[in-house]
């Protein structure tokens, strides 16, 4: 019932329930199952794993606890699972893989109504073409996807990602004003929340300055209208 809840509350744009729901939803599952203590556990265990770049043992574990998930009917773990996965499946040069786990996880968060989930499987998506694909033109429309969910349910460190990306592909199309103020709104606005951006982060950025060469003077923007701009919303 919260599942179809969540999928409701999904299509009918209210994306706060929808993530209520699911995430509750997700709960509920593991409790039923039995089975939680394993699945975090192999989390924590991949987890681990990932903060000493150990890829093959995180790899390792995060299929153990995809499997777990998949068991009890665990959306937001299963999506969890397979978006680190595909992480790894890039840090190792193995775009393809990446590529095949995150096609196969957008219609999946899709249909159980979680944007979270659906924001951050964009996010990767366009990340993915973008940096690791190197074709920043391709990576336009789920980046803005991802920005646009990501607002919705009020991630804006998400958001300001996702408009990194628009940035790059802005700039690879010739777009330098839409860019460079994409470039601008999202820096003020890490700023406005005190953080800064993470490694991954910083490698979008820097590729966005270097498509664009000498970027134009830009006024940052909020964040909506930054993805407005982008867009032509």
């Amino acid at each position: 019932l919260l599942s179809a809840l969540g999928s409701i509350a999904y299509e009918q744009g209210d994306h706060a329930v929808a993530v209520e729901a699911s995430d509750a939803a997700a709960a509920l599952a593991m409790t039923l199952g039995g089975v939680t203590e394993r699945f975090q556990l192999f989390k924590d265990q991949a987890v681990a794993a990932l903060r000493r770049r150990d890829f093959g043992e995180a790899e390792a574990r995060f299929l153990d606890a995809l499997e777990v998930a998949i068991a009890v009917d665990n959306g937001v773990g299963t999506s969890a699972c397979r978006l680190n996965l595909a992480y790894i499946a890039n840090k190792t040069s193995r775009v393809d893989r990446s590529e095949l786990l995150l096609a196969e996880n957008l219609p999946f968060v899709r249909a159980k109504g979680q944007t979270r989930c659906e924001a951050n499987t964009l996010a990767s998506i366009a990340e993915t073409r973008a940096i690791y694909r190197d074709r920043p033109r391709e990576a336009g429309e789920d980046a803005a996807g991802g920005a646009r969910r990501a607002l919705q349910i009020g991630d804006r460190p998400l958001a300001a990602t996702c408009l990194d990306v628009l940035a790059t592909s802005n700039a690879a199309r010739g777009e330098a004003r839409a860019a460079a103020t994409i470039l601008a709104s999202t820096e003020a606005a890490r700023a406005a929340m005190g953080v800064e951006p993470d490694d991954d982060e910083a490698t979008i950025r820097a590729k966005a300055l270097l498509l664009l060469g000498t970027p134009p003077d830009a006024q940052p923007v909020d964040l909506e209208s930054a993805l407005r701009l982008a867009t032509g919303e």
